[in-house]
């Protein structure tokens, strides 16, 4: 994940992100983006459009430095985020906090409150969102061509193994030609539910093993986590009328794999926690 910020003399902040924005990255650059957004005490334009993947922890970023903004009476908003990652801002309502433009004139007027376009834009931009979704209506036409097969990995209890299991989804996904968004739903629900296991499973100091079973069959990808972890069904997870607010301290993650997979499942056997994940290759079809 890169940071940028971009100079400006009109007491607005403008930081571009590019990247994953996934659970590691979040991590890493949460200080930073405080630094750059909520400690400047004004308001920010965040321009998403090229970041290609996001989880909760990087909807907590924007959430967390949004409110303070706000409670001090600026904006932080979002600019021009990719069609899924725009979809996972609107499924948690981040977006009632830090409000979605779709190009820089929307942003600097919600910025600055005014009715008149900004002059530091001449026209709106064709926005990376549009072409996300272009792209992603191609993918799923081709959706027929990919290939089944498995992968099977076991990790450690630690955040740091992400790293390694987003490395080995990326390639296993493009080597079986898995359309985008599937790909995009089961990199999510791996980094999402693996995560609550490592800080939320053990009550203990030990290293565990957490093992982790993809497979695409048919037309779904299957994805199982195993742990050892105490008992804890993730379909149990926060209320869907819950505001932004109250979610950024926690459950947006089970909030956002709810709302992209299609079926998720749990069982509790031999003291071991075994969770699936069903994900259907096609968007039009339904699964058997």
């Amino acid at each position: 994940m890169k940071m940028t910020i971009v100079p400006r003399a009109d007491g607005i902040t403008h930081v571009v992100l590019a990247g994953r924005l996934d659970s590691n990255a979040a991590e890493e650059i949460s200080e930073s983006f405080f630094q750059a957004t909520a400690a400047r005490g004004q308001s920010a334009i965040v321009d998403l459009s090229e970041v290609d993947f996001m989880v909760s922890r990087g909807i907590g970023l924007f959430l967390t430095n949004g409110t303070k903004l706000r409670k001090a009476g600026h904006l932080l908003v979002i600019l021009n985020p990719q069609a899924l990652v725009k979809d996972g801002l609107r499924t948690t309502r981040a977006d009632r906090i830090t409000p979605i433009a779709s190009d820089w004139d929307e942003a600097i007027r919600l910025v600055r409150s005014a009715n008149a376009p900004a002059t530091t834009a001449s026209r709106p931009l064709e926005t990376t969102a549009d072409k996300s979704e272009s792209a992603q209506a191609e993918s799923e036409l081709e959706v027929s061509s990919a290939l089944e097969g498995e992968l099977k990995l076991e990790i450690k209890n630690e955040v740091a193994e992400l790293k390694t299991v987003m490395t080995n989804l990326a390639q296993f996904f493009e080597a079986h030609r898995v359309p985008h968004r599937a790909a995009y739903a089961a990199n999510l629900a791996v980094d999402e539910l693996v995560v609550n296991v490592i800080h939320y499973a053990y009550v203990d100091d030990n290293a565990h093993t957490i093992h982790l079973d993809l497979a695409i069959r048919g037309e779904q990808i299957i994805v199982r986590i195993v742990d050892d972890g105490r008992p804890f069904d993730p379909r149990t997870g926060p209320a869907l009328d819950l505001n932004a607010e109250e979610r950024q301290a926690g459950g947006m993650g089970l909030l956002l794999v709810l709302d992209m997979v299609d079926v998720l499942t749990y069982e509790r056997v031999d003291e071991r926690n075994f969770v699936e994940v069903r994900i259907r290759l096609f968007k039009d079809k339904l699964s058997d």
